[in-house]
């Protein structure tokens, strides 16, 4: 979704076309697909560059609802022996939510990542007459341009 910057104005997300999502995902996770597509962060997204990430992303995010729900409802297995042990999905979930961390911090879906994202889109929101401000002030056009090594 491309932004639309107008100076003094708050970055706005125009609508567009919601990429098909991978095939043989849940409900819910096309639900997210979706509502991924439509969030302002999209419109940071180059598809061609982050395509494959992006439906790994979402696959890993269908897999790891499709292992919960089977460990929730088998949380014992039978083992080589016949005895009772945890169900593997169990410890395989922990890799899974590691790579899932990583696509989410890619892709700005963690509350850490999306403030990260947040701050880059809000830099664009300054008005003219802040700028105008910070020139009468004496604040150099990199101060300006990469406010976070301010070091005043």
């Amino acid at each position: 979704m491309p932004l639309t910057l107008e100076v003094g104005r708050q970055p706005e997300v125009t609508e567009r076309r919601v990429p098909a999502p991978p095939p043989g995902l849940l409900l819910d996770t096309r639900a997210r697909w979706k509502e991924f597509w439509r969030s302002r962060y999209a419109a940071l997204i180059d598809w061609h560059r982050d395509r494959q990430g992006l439906e790994r992303l979402f696959e890993l995010q269908d897999l790891k609802t499709r292992w919960l729900r089977s460990v929730q409802k088998h949380p014992l297995v039978e083992g080589s022996q016949g005895q009772p042990v945890a169900n593997p999905l169990a410890t395989k979930l922990t890799s899974l939510a590691a790579e899932l961390r990583q696509l989410e911090e890619r892709f700005g879906l963690s509350p850490r990542s999306a403030a990260q994202l947040g701050l880059t889109v809000s830099g664009l929101r300054k008005s003219l007459a802040d700028l105008n401000r910070e020139l009468d002030e004496g604040v150099s056009s990199e101060d300006m341009l990469f406010p976070e090594r301010d070091t005043r």
